[in-house]
């Protein structure tokens, strides 16, 4: 994700667990990187969350959906750019 730098780890985290609700098990900061190739202003920041439920096993579709959400919340609230 490209993230504005007035953005905090925390911020992020609340709309993940906003989203997830109580499938969220875990949020990682896996890498942070600020310089070539990123505009001034910027922080480039990947995430790994993990989703687990309780009860059950979840599907591929579930977690795709939780995903898709999540980064629509990510994009609108906080005008975050998710990176291809």
């Amino acid at each position: 994700m490209l993230v504005d730098d007035k953005i905090t780890f925390l911020d992020i985290k609340n709309i993940i667990l906003k989203v997830g609700k109580k499938l969220v098990e875990e949020i990682k900061v896996f890498d942070i990187y600020k310089g070539k190739n990123i505009e001034e202003g910027k922080t480039s920041i990947t995430i790994t969350v993990t989703y687990r439920a309780k009860d059950r096993t979840l599907t591929d579709d579930e977690i795709n959906r939780i995903s898709e959400k999540t980064i629509k919340m990510l994009e609108s609230e906080l005008e975050i750019q998710v990176r291809n």
